[in-house]
């Protein structure tokens, strides 16, 4: 995720027409765009009470009501950041930043209703070009807001990721039914829909692993089901589809990675139920299959090491009993399997000393022990 305090010291930029990501060549944003993003800004980062929240929604919602300020040149909404933030994208990000200390659910109300504003601002305004025949370079047109809605900035994050990665159900839904009504108008296709849950971001994160990251088990389940459903239309094809919930040098982020990290058991099961079954259905060979339990990301940390400093005891359980099944199909014998058991348990102990971890090591020395004794106690039976 981004660092929202490094876009905040920075001046607001857009791009000149024709200028790609990579041209370098950036014009200030025109004076009601900037307009607009300050008062984002001042809600999404500025706003620590309910009071505050409030009084800067009433400004956004005055900026862009029917016939106020922002309806006079409907074309800000298109107008990006440096790194291609759209105002969209602002919105969905800026209220969970750590610029400023607020509860979790006023984070999430700021979130909701900052997209629910822009995205109604678009509609209406969308509505009129089409009523009104009007597509000019100052007009908001479906095809230019299905443009913001789907298309990533220079990390790769596209709305839906920021939507998923906010944790929040309801907004997630909410990013979901303008993607599914603009499919409904055919303005997108049925390949640019799919994009919005294969896609990836920078550290080639999906879709798929951000749901598990988020801790929400009912957000993984929907992106889950709608990679499904796509699949199953062939709207992604097979390889595809697999590819979402595995590990492999394009893939080091994860989905059980990242649920052992969610520290959310249900999330950890969906997933490594979901891989055994694609293994069972000879989708993924014996050692793909265990390198989803044994193998670091490009960063050095395994799923061992995340599902004990995850603190999740329930959690554990299922992750070193799934395994000790992965290492055993991979292990010719079962001298080659305490070997590679061993070898993990040095990751965790190379990785986690005391001394470089601390405190923090105190706090998970009985996951720790209890895994030593599972393992270390009866070695011949681990």
């Amino acid at each position: 995720m981004r660092h929202l305090t490094e876009i905040q010291k920075r001046p607001a930029y857009t791009k000149l027409n024709g200028v790609t990501k990579s041209g370098g060549v950036y014009i200030d944003r025109t004076p009601l765009a900037k307009e607009l993003h300050t008062l984002i800004c001042e809600l999404a980062l500025r706003s620590g009470s309910n009071e505050e929240a409030e009084a800067a929604d009433i400004k956004i919602r005055e900026f862009l009501k029917e016939g106020g300020k922002a309806s006079t040149q409907p074309s800000i909404m298109l107008e990006e950041s440096i790194n291609n933030c759209s105002h969209i994208v602002d919105a969905l990000h800026l209220p969970f930043s750590n610029d400023i200390e607020c509860g979790h659910d006023l984070r999430v109300a700021k979130a909701q209703v900052l997209f629910s504003n822009l995205a109604e601002f678009c509609r209406r305004e969308a509505t009129k070009s089409t009523e009104q025949e009007k597509t000019g370079a100052n007009d908001l047109t479906w095809e230019k807001y299905a443009h913001l809605l789907t298309h990533p900035n220079n990390d790769g994050f596209r709305p839906l990721m920021e939507a998923i990665n906010s944790g929040d159900l309801q907004l997630y839904e909410d990013v979901v039914a303008e993607l599914t009504h603009l499919r409904g108008m055919k303005v997108i296709d049925d390949a640019t829909y799919a994009q919005q849950f294969t896609s990836e971001a920078t550290g080639q994160h999906t879709p798929l692993a951000i749901a598990a990251r988020s801790g929400n088990k009912e957000i993984y389940d929907r992106v889950a089901a709608e990679l499904f459903q796509l699949n199953r239309h062939k709207h992604i094809d097979d390889a595809t589809y697999t590819r979402q919930f595995i590990q492999d040098p394009t893939h080091p982020y994860s989905p059980l990675f990242y649920a052992t990290k969610s520290n959310n058991t249900g999330i950890y099961l969906s997933v490594s139920r979901k891989i055994s079954q694609l293994h069972k259905k000879k989708l993924i060979s014996d050692e793909t299959f265990a390198n989803q339990f044994t193998q670091p990301t490009s960063d050095g940390f395994t799923p061992l090491q995340e599902a004990i400093f995850s603190g999740n005891k329930e959690m554990f359980t299922f992750f070193v009993a799934d395994m000790k099944e992965a290492l055993r199909i991979t292990s010719p014998s079962h001298e080659e399997y305490l070997t590679k058991f061993r070898a993990q348990l040095d990751s965790v102990v190379t990785r986690y000393s005391p001394r470089e971890r601390g405190i923090e090591f105190g706090r998970r020395r009985g996951m720790m022990q209890y895994f030593w004794h599972s393992v270390w106690q009866c070695p011949a039976s681990a």
